[in-house]
């Protein structure tokens, strides 16, 4: 019975290991996180303006060098706001990934319990109605052999009145 229960456990402990690999690779190809690397041509200033005396900003050299042109520029303080922003909003992904995981992980442990109890239970069912119809017939045995003593013996009775009358 121990040996049953710890087989079960084990073949429970391999699936939930299987859900969670199988889980964990769903999430990161779902929110594969790109890291934003230094890009050649983009550099760091300082502004220069009365409105925002050295505020820091991103600006393409590009866009620098031709007056022009005016792509890629954007305030650093904005910038960090919004790469927090999309942390905030990844790892909100991330944790509901998370809870939806467990929650599928517990009804499959739930499921896997009810099904192993429902096992173990048919099991026991089956070694107790085993171990009652083999005390049945043992008691049986036993009830002929009292049966066919009492005979023996009232007959003895019987012949022994008979001869001392």
């Amino acid at each position: 019975m121990v040996r049953v229960e710890h087989e079960m456990s084990e073949k429970l402990k391999e699936k939930v290991d299987l859900e969670f690999a199988r889980v964990a690779q769903d999430m990161k190809q779902k929110l594969k996180i790109t890291t934003v690397a230094m890009v050649v041509g983009i550099t760091t200033f300082g502004s220069s303006t009365a409105e925002n005396r050295y505020r820091p900003f991103y600006r393409c050299k590009i866009a620098r060098d031709r007056k022009n042109e005016n792509h890629l520029f954007e305030w650093i303080d904005e910038a960090l706001t919004e790469e927090i922003w999309m942390v905030d909003v990844k790892h909100e992904r991330v944790a509901q990934g998370i809870t939806m995981f467990e929650e599928r992980v517990m009804e499959k442990v739930k499921s896997e319990m009810v099904r192993v109890e429902h096992e173990m239970s048919e099991k026991l069912k089956e070694k107790v109605d085993l171990e009652f119809a083999r005390v049945a017939q043992e008691m049986k045995q036993k009830l002929k052999i009292a049966t066919v003593a009492m005979v023996v013996v009232g007959a003895i009775v019987r012949i022994w009145t008979s001869l001392t009358v």
